[in-house]
């Protein structure tokens, strides 16, 4: 417990919807809780500013405790680091300056919702409860009978609960003011163009929306509905180009997402159609990640940039590629091109590649058994294989066999 209001915006008006049919106050406190019983909510704004535990979220926060639920800020902020707390709470404060009652009104301004997990892509770092095709090969390696430790991790799936009647409450929720959709692959859903469709029949396109996609599907058709909103974000998971993309992001091919990408980069232009990355860095793409970003700003410079580490599961932590593999990334880091990022974009990218792409540590005996059950589920049904692709793979798989 601290002596200081630990209050957070997110916890006031933003609400999570998750693919297990689960609420949260926001994305970083994990599964939350059990959602209601849609159809005996009639007003969203009254259940929100309600829902015992949320309510009890904002009391532990004024009563300056550090509350479990909310334990990734937490870590952030115990090591003096800004947390998505801290920075939304100040990016509040500074947009409305002065005396603004931020924690006052318990009303939905921001939801953030994931309607299925049906996806097109089986990368590496999900689960099913993000993608359809690894709940799919998940249950087949179950009624196969085969035993192995990522497709039984992979089970926690439940399906999504009375669909059209949280799009009515939405609809009808006249606080909103941003939406968040990913998924799975939002662009896949059906119901993500029904609710833009039914968005701009209701007149209710003064809106920023922001889509996490893998920009596998491109519709013309979504192309012009989303034109017709205040603002719209794109954040594209693209964290590689050719191998280390076609691998950490399999079956998807590389000349198919660049071609999606020239064409966004065409119809987004001069439009409210604003375009982001949002990279995971792991020890598949990490030899490449470099080029990465020299192909990101030569051809989209005004593109924002987020920073991901894959730290769970830890067996796909970049660290654990031994350092002699790593020489085609040390040469290339010293001309990567920073300019083109915003400032506190390109701190934390120079950091990394001055830094923090010299950091190793040795794969625990724990993480080489989730390893190579691991590239069994991986290569499965695959046709690119992880020691075909990975020269470090014999050392962290074997080596305790060779010795």
């Amino acid at each position: 417990m601290t002596n200081k209001d630990l209050s957070c915006a997110w916890a006031w008006d933003c609400l999570f919807i998750g693919t297990r049919n689960n609420v949260a106050q926001c994305c970083a406190q994990g599964y939350g809780w059990d959602a209601p019983n849609w159809l005996e909510i009639s007003n969203l704004n009254e259940w929100y500013s309600t829902f015992e535990p949320f309510e009890k979220v904002r009391k532990e926060h004024r009563d300056g405790i550090q509350n479990d639920i909310c334990k990734r800020c937490w870590k952030y902020e115990n090591a003096n680091a800004e947390s998505p707390r801290t920075l939304r709470n100040k990016s509040v404060a500074n947009r409305y300056p002065g005396n603004y009652p931020m924690f006052e009104h318990k009303v939905v301004k921001n939801i953030e919702v994931r309607f299925s997990n049906k996806c097109n892509l089986r990368c590496r770092m999900c689960d099913p409860n993000s993608s359809s095709v690894i709940q799919n090969l998940s249950q087949e390696f179950k009624d196969k009978g085969w035993r192995n430790k990522t497709a039984e991790h992979h089970t926690n799936v439940c399906d999504f609960k009375n669909s059209e009647k949280l799009f009515n409450l939405i609809l009808e929720c006249n606080t909103i003011q941003y939406i968040e959709l990913a998924g799975g692959e939002p662009f896949l859903m059906p119901e993500v163009e029904w609710l833009l469709d039914n968005l701009i029949k209701r007149r209710r396109t003064n809106l920023n929306i922001k889509f996490i996609t893998n920009m596998t599907s491109l519709k013309s058709k979504v192309l012009e509905q989303l034109k017709q909103f205040r603002k719209v974000n794109l954040d594209i998971s693209m964290d590689g180009i050719g191998n280390d993309l076609e691998y950490q992001r399999y079956p998807l091919k590389w000349n198919h997402l660049e071609r999606n990408l020239m064409r966004l980069k065409k119809e987004a232009n001069g439009t409210n159609i604003e375009i982001g990355f949002v990279p995971c860095i792991s020890q598949l793409n990490i030899l490449g990640f470099a080029d990465t970003i020299n192909y990101i700003g030569e051809h989209f410079p005004n593109a924002r940039i987020g920073f991901n580490i894959v730290a769970t599961p830890s067996h796909m932590d970049y660290r654990l590629v031994p350092l002699q593999y790593r020489k085609y990334l040390f040469r290339k880091a010293k001309s990567v091109n920073l300019d083109w990022m915003m400032g506190s974009q390109r701190k934390v990218y120079k950091n990394f590649f001055k830094k923090m792409i010299k950091e190793e540590r040795q794969i625990t005996e724990n993480e080489r058994q989730a390893l190579r059950d691991a590239v069994v589920f991986w290569d499965y049904k695959s046709d690119l294989k992880y020691r075909d692709q990975y020269p470090w793979a014999s050392e962290l798989l074997d080596r305790n066999d060779l010795s």
